[in-house]
């Protein structure tokens, strides 16, 4: 792993829920993603951040769940998907191993955004390492969040609720796809799969092209 990223995720990526990355889990992984992915899961493992609006996550738990959002959307079917981060709404970061993509799944608004553009694309080692460091480097807390009426809801949702658990969600009860109702009273802590599995049997997702 690079020496400068290594210290930048030190300082930067600070643990307010820390969950340790089984080694097997690093192993199984070791020669299929970015090693300087793999190297974040060695120092931070798969944690939850500020106060749990974003976590790093291990990939093996959401196959199922990134399988089922991506059936039908009209995305390449021999592409290699794999979660590699989600936030406290349910918001997956999906990265596209052989193109080095970075897809956005917003199971909780119903939407996929992605540049259809790049998935197309196969991007050597290099490159992928490349996309990794600047998605590490330009992370924002406010794409984990939603807003409503111009502010982000997480910090009332965090001190209504409390800090989630790592297979934790705050989710929305009915759907937000339902009727589209924002309100924080709506909101529970919810399991993680379970709930973005059911989400999707009532949503049919719009992709977006962020690339236009």
């Amino acid at each position: 792993m690079d020496k400068e990223l290594a210290e930048y995720i030190s300082q930067k990526y600070i643990p307010t829920k820390r969950c340790e990355a089984d080694a097997a889990v690093i192993d199984k992984y070791r020669n299929v993603l970015p090693s300087n992915l793999i190297g974040a899961w060695e120092i931070v493992g798969f944690s939850g951040f500020d106060n749990g609006l974003f976590w790093l996550v291990n990939p093996e738990v959401y196959e199922g769940v990134i399988a089922d959002w991506l059936d039908g959307t009209g995305l390449p079917e021999d592409g290699s998907y794999f979660c590699i981060a989600r936030g406290a709404f349910g918001d997956l970061q999906i990265l596209e191993a052989k193109s080095g993509a970075i897809i956005n799944i917003s199971p909780a608004l119903g939407f996929i955004s992605l540049d259809l553009s790049e998935i197309s694309k196969e991007s050597d080692l290099e490159d992928k390492e490349e996309i990794i460091l600047s998605w590490f480097v330009m992370q924002r807390k406010g794409a984990y969040d939603i807003s409503l009426g111009g502010k982000g809801i997480f910090n009332d949702a965090f001190n209504r609720l409390g800090h989630l658990e790592h297979d934790e969600l705050y989710g929305f009860e009915p759907a937000l796809t339902l009727d589209g109702n924002i309100k924080i009273e709506r909101l529970s802590r919810v399991k993680g799969i379970a709930h973005l599995s059911l989400l999707r049997e009532f949503s049919n997702p719009v992709v977006k092209n962020i690339n236009i």
